[in-house]
């Protein structure tokens, strides 16, 4: 047993075996070692760059927690906002409050044009001035800064037929209104839906036969007031008329 133990401490009859790494494929030399990358904090995104780049939160989220936000994001969206949409009531409010004003103001202007008549009895004068006035208030207006139509050829060859109808409108209105009263004018002038349903069958236009119905019913009412009329005048007649075809010439 010593001579055993003995022989295996003995170094000479044992050598001693070194481990050795196995050799590289590539030779070090052949690839240079490259430097460890820097950190990104040196770069700069420029500020005409950063709207493209995702908006991104300070702390991750989870997946589990971008689900729960989008579900959220819906309910909320599909649930009405009782404040989500005041803009059209606030249109149809001022719709509704124009129409009330030009109604009232055009009321007002027929009882004092049949006022301006009976003390001044010359309606092409009347109506030319009043005119006159409109265009001077215009001219009044554009210079305050009002904001001025572009003008060229194709625009005043436009108007010009709507400019026409509007002075024989206005004109015949106010010989109506001089021969009779206020009343009977404006109910000869309700014939206007009847002349623009029968100007617009001209043109092609195909109306239902209600409509058709509904305009006998309002020259049978005006054949009724015309014949009761106790102020019943030719002129005034025949001005509302041409009044009415000026205005549905105008509107065709």
């Amino acid at each position: 047993d010593v001579t055993e133990s003995h022989s295996l401490s003995n170094p000479r009859r044992f050598p001693r075996i070194h481990h050795r790494p196995p050799p590289p494929l590539f030779h070090p030399r052949h690839f240079p070692s490259t430097p460890p990358p820097k950190p990104l904090s040196h770069l700069r995104i420029r500020s005409d760059q950063s709207r493209f780049l995702p908006a991104q939160s300070a702390t991750p989220r989870s997946r589990f927690a971008v689900k729960s936000a989008a579900a959220a994001e819906g309910i909320r969206s599909s649930i009405p906002d009782s404040n989500s949409n005041p803009k059209p009531v606030n249109q149809t409010l001022k719709l509704d409050t124009a129409f009330r004003l030009w109604y009232f103001h055009n009321v007002i202007f027929n009882i004092y044009n049949k006022k301006s008549l009976n003390v001044f009895p010359y309606p092409w004068f009347l109506a030319t001035f009043q005119l006159f006035t409109g265009c001077i208030w215009m001219l009044a207006s554009w210079s305050i800064n009002r904001r001025f139509p572009k003008i060229s050829k194709e625009f005043l060859l436009a108007l010009l037929g709507l400019t026409l109808f509007h002075t024989v409108d206005q004109i015949f209105a106010c010989v109506s209104y001089s021969n009779v009263a206020v009343s009977f004018t404006h109910i000869i002038k309700s014939v206007e839906p009847v002349l623009f349903v029968i100007f617009s069958s001209f043109l092609g236009e195909i109306f239902p036969l209600k409509v058709w119905l509904s305009i006998l019913s309002i020259v049978f009412a005006c054949y009724i007031a015309a014949v009761t009329e106790v102020s019943f005048n030719l002129g005034g007649l025949s001005g509302a008329m041409i009044n009415n075809f000026s205005f549905v010439l105008r509107n065709i």
